[in-house]
């Protein structure tokens, strides 16, 4: 899917929803422009929650 955001993100903000593992949720934020990137992802717990938040809230 990379290269699809990529060329939304040439031309408007994009918004990524849905279940990111760490792993997808760290490769996105380290290869595209985090200024116009929303990341909503969907966690089952209040503890995959905290853990996301914790990863990017700097």
């Amino acid at each position: 899917m990379f290269p699809y955001y990529r060329k939304i993100l040439d031309h408007k903000p994009l918004i990524i929803w849905g279940d990111l593992s760490f792993e997808d949720l760290d490769f996105i934020a380290a290869k595209l422009d985090r200024q116009t990137l929303a990341l909503l992802p969907v966690v089952a717990s209040l503890e995959q929650a905290e853990g996301i938040w914790g990863r990017f809230k700097t």
